[in-house]
């Protein structure tokens, strides 16, 4: 029975599930669940899905995601502007995060 190739990894480089592990672990991913775990967070989270009960993207289906248009972490000034914030439905709001990354 063949067996299947080394695969090539840089040194230093998790292994493929790792790198979602080590992330979880991370400082940045404790610091976002507390944000969005966090009570001010989570009512103007529900405001501003109210206010705006279609996703300000497509405008066709219903928001059930809230985006931060400039990065919470780079402008944490902003973080509960809503001015800032976006109504997105799930496939605007992944399209909006892989853009600004």
């Amino acid at each position: 029975m063949p067996m299947s190739p080394k695969t090539h990894r840089p040194q230093g480089m998790p292994a493929p599930g790792e790198a979602a592990t080590l992330y979880a672990q991370s400082d940045k991913a404790k610091e976002a669940k507390r944000f969005y775990a966090g009570r001010r967070w989570r009512r103007l989270r529900r405001m501003v899905l109210a206010g705006k009960p279609l996703c300000e993207g497509c405008g066709k289906a219903v928001a059930t995601e809230v985006h931060h248009i400039k990065d919470r972490l780079e402008h944490p000034e902003l973080a509960y502007d809503c001015g800032n914030l976006q109504a997105l439905d799930k496939e605007c709001h992944a399209k909006a995060r892989s853009r600004h990354g």
